[in-house]
């Protein structure tokens, strides 16, 4: 079965969010698009949002987003509340769409501007003499599937382990690593691992 995604795009802006979606409408891969003034919504219905967040504060969403900014200035706090993707406005068509399509694959996409400046700011955070304390074996085989760009079915189903045991692996690995999200973790794991 070919691989299919349920999206919605978010934007209080009808006309953006109208203008997305028709955009995305008829692009191959995407089985559903839906359109919403606000995130809080059933996660269930789609497999990720394509989220218009000029002017909002970052706030944790019910399923994966892909954050679509303005300019670079916010990218790490929205990461740090969970977004796996970050589109810039002045982004290719081509470019929102690859960043969809790895998103709903639950792997992450940063454009090269954000990776470097979460990766320097990462640095300047964390290193791997920094840990709070070491990573376990196992800990260190689940945060390398992550980065990845395994989701936790993936590497559940890789290391023979219950998604909810992967949960409870990266809660450690993110706390080990003073991280806040996947995203952050993966970076750090690409970086030192």
């Amino acid at each position: 079965m070919p691989f299919s995604i349920r999206i919605v795009v978010v934007s209080p802006r009808r006309l953006i969010r109208t203008g997305l979606a028709t955009l995305l409408r008829g692009q191959p891969h995407i089985k559903q698009i839906g359109e919403a003034e606000d995130v809080n919504l059933t996660a269930a219905d789609f497999d990720v949002a394509l989220w218009d967040i000029r002017d909002r504060k970052p706030e944790r969403v019910p399923l994966r987003f892909v954050a679509l900014l303005h300019d670079s200035a916010d990218s790490r706090a929205w990461i740090d509340v969970g977004a796996s993707g970050i589109v810039l406005e002045n982004a290719s068509v081509e470019e929102l769409l690859d960043a969809l399509r790895q998103v709903a694959r639950g792997e992450t996409y940063l454009p090269p501007p954000i990776a470097k400046q979460v990766v320097s700011s990462l640095a300047a955070h964390t290193s791997t003499n920094q840990l709070i304390e070491p990573l376990t074996e196992r800990e260190r085989e689940v945060l390398s599937l992550l980065a990845q760009g395994s989701s936790n079915k993936d590497i559940a189903q890789r290391l023979y382990l219950s998604v909810r045991t992967v949960e409870g692996h990266l809660a450690n690995v993110y706390g080990k690593l003073q991280v806040k999200s996947r995203t952050e973790a993966a970076l750090w794991a690409i970086q030192n691992l």
